[in-house]
């Protein structure tokens, strides 16, 4: 009788659970529609930007702007991280976490300095982690069994990891989203600047604010290279993270050809080509900002999706096979029942 209670029990449970997982399925999946359909109506300006910025190129060849100038010595990268603010969304924030420790770990290597988030920086910084809780909970012991009315001083361990000297480039994050955010601050990872609530639903606000922060901060020679880490929506079921150079901005990008090989319309420019040119090129980093959030918000909820569809398979597999074991146990004692009551019919006689 306790195993049937038991199995009861269980299957209540897990029909619990099967229940939110196929809700947040279904709100993923209406949210994720409306990101597609965001990305969908954000693609042609971005198409026609670039052809605007390809013809405009034509005609101002060899221009120079701030932004397209490579600052020479590399001494200073900077990585913008795309992260979600909420779990539950499967290998959505390893993913793009894991590329942007890859990015960490390049560019401190091209500057010959440590990495701060090396697998040995990270063994480091946990051993500070605990080092810092013993501590604390060796002090707070101490001071509850003395009963002694004073403050008790603990020493603080920054769980950090000490760069090299002889490095000469230096890496700072900004990261977007709770859990990015919370996990470099775990390894001990410094962050120079943290956004929170904006990942499921940016606005092109958003974007343009962190896109003339770091426009500026190049222009100003505060940094020399900036990333993007992301992941990029493929479709509903995969997702990949990628990396995207923002600043320099490559020759390439704004089409640097001869004006033959560009598109044979004539342009009568007012104000001249190269001001048009100069004023579409922070506009071109506002856009990469914001679809760069785009496809992180879409990925998100696609992650979410197909996590949430996966527990919720889960939880009917498992539930069949309660089921089916609630059955078998309910036969057996219905028939062990009978067999008692047939047993003591046959005493009595």
């Amino acid at each position: 009788m306790a195993k049937v209670r038991e199995i009861r029990r269980q299957i209540k449970s897990i029909d619990s659970t099967r229940q939110i997982t196929k809700t947040m399925e279904m709100v993923a999946g209406a949210k994720i529609r409306r990101a597609q359909g965001r990305i969908e109506a954000a693609r042609p300006y971005a198409l026609k930007m670039m052809e605007v910025l390809y013809n405009v190129a034509a005609f101002v060849r060899g221009t120079t702007h701030p932004l397209l100038e490579t600052h020479d010595p590399i001494e200073k990268a900077l990585v913008v991280v795309f992260t979600s603010d909420r779990g539950l969304c499967g290998a959505f924030n390893t993913n793009v976490i894991r590329r942007a420790e890859s990015v960490l770990t390049r560019e401190d290597k091209e500057g010959a300095s440590i990495s701060e988030a090396t697998p040995e920086a990270k063994i480091k910084a946990r051993e500070k982690l605990k080092a810092l809780f013993k501590r604390r909970t060796t002090a707070i012991e101490e001071a509850e069994r003395t009963k002694e009315e004073k403050v008790v001083e603990i020493e603080e361990v920054t769980p950090s990891v000490e760069v090299s000297e002889e490095g000469k480039r230096k890496v700072d994050l900004i990261v977007i989203g709770r859990k990015g955010i919370n996990y470099f601050k775990f390894i001990g990872q410094e962050i120079f600047k943290e956004y929170r609530g904006i990942s499921d639903s940016p606005t092109i606000e958003n974007a343009r604010e962190i896109a003339r922060m770091l426009m500026d901060m190049y222009v100003q020679g505060e940094v020399d290279k900036v990333y993007l880490v992301f992941n990029h929506f493929k479709s509903i079921v995969e997702q990949r993270p990628v990396e995207y150079l923002l600043l320099p901005m490559e020759r390439e990008v704004i089409g640097e050809k001869q004006r033959s090989e560009a598109s044979e319309t004539e342009y009568i420019f007012e104000p001249k080509a190269k001001e048009v040119l100069h004023r579409l090129l922070p506009r071109y980093i506002e856009t990469v900002v914001y679809r760069a959030f785009l496809e992180s918000a879409a990925s998100e909820h696609g992650a979410r999706r197909t996590a949430m569809k996966n527990a919720t398979d889960n939880a009917n597999e498992i539930i069949q096979n309660l089921t089916r074991d609630y059955n078998n146990a309910r036969q057996a004692q219905i028939t062990q029942e009978i067999s008692e009551i047939v047993g003591g019919a046959e005493a009595l006689k």
